[in-house]
């Protein structure tokens, strides 16, 4: 009896672990494929579910992994408690990670560092809207099947309506923060934020000697 329970607890473990690895790995897929979606729909092209993931293979390992590297970085820094603010400051930072590998077809690393520039200035802005889209998609989930818990429904419809909700909100998210990155991106344009300047003691900027560039 001990063995049968035990087995049961180490498979229920191992579920929970795969179901805590898959689920990342699918979201960031299927914001991938929305994504490419968006982008030729501006682009005035049609593009079908075929044509999105050949777009997305194209480049699987940066949309994909910059997307788990930021969830994972994120989470991180939240786990140490005295860095969550540090959490929330780069949550919405690299937000946009995808969409400039998507996009703009940066490297790796430069995703992060055009996903941080593009927020620059404007920060508490795009958090107004990327934490909204954050809290729907972790929490709509969670919530509704504690609801349902308080209904006759057997559990394991209530895991399978609560994960469909999930699975919904993917687009809708991904397709917000999309349009969220688009508006940032033409405001960059028209309205670019000045890059801070920190000056070395002693050093003097470079001009015409009144303070003005030359």
């Amino acid at each position: 009896m001990w063995a049968v329970t035990g087995d049961t607890g180490i498979n229920l473990a191992w579920a929970d672990m795969l179901e805590q690895f898959v689920r990342p790995v699918a979201q960031a897929l299927v914001a991938a494929v929305v994504i490419v979606v968006a982008r030729e729909a501006l682009r005035s092209r049609r593009a079908g579910f075929r044509q999105a993931l050949h777009g997305v293979r194209e480049r699987f390992w940066r949309v994909v992994f910059a997307q788990l590297l930021a969830t994972f970085g994120v989470l991180v820094l939240a786990l140490t408690v005295i860095g969550l603010p540090f959490a929330l400051w780069k949550l919405v930072g690299w937000s946009f990670v995808q969409q400039e590998v998507m996009f703009t077809d940066k490297s790796f690393r430069e995703s992060f560092r055009a996903s941080s520039e593009l927020v620059r200035g404007r920060w508490f802005r795009t958090a107004r809207v990327v934490l909204v889209f954050y809290v729907i998609s972790v929490a709509a989930g969670p919530m509704l099947t504690f609801a349902l818990i308080f209904t006759s429904l057997p559990l394991i419809w209530i895991n399978v309506i609560g994960s469909l909700v999930f699975a919904l909100l993917i687009p809708f998210v991904a397709m917000g923060e999309t349009f969220l990155y688009l508006d940032l991106s033409v405001r960059e344009e028209e309205e670019p934020v000045p890059r801070r300047q920190f000056w070395r003691r002693g050093a003097k900027p470079v001009g015409d000697g009144l303070g003005s560039p030359a």
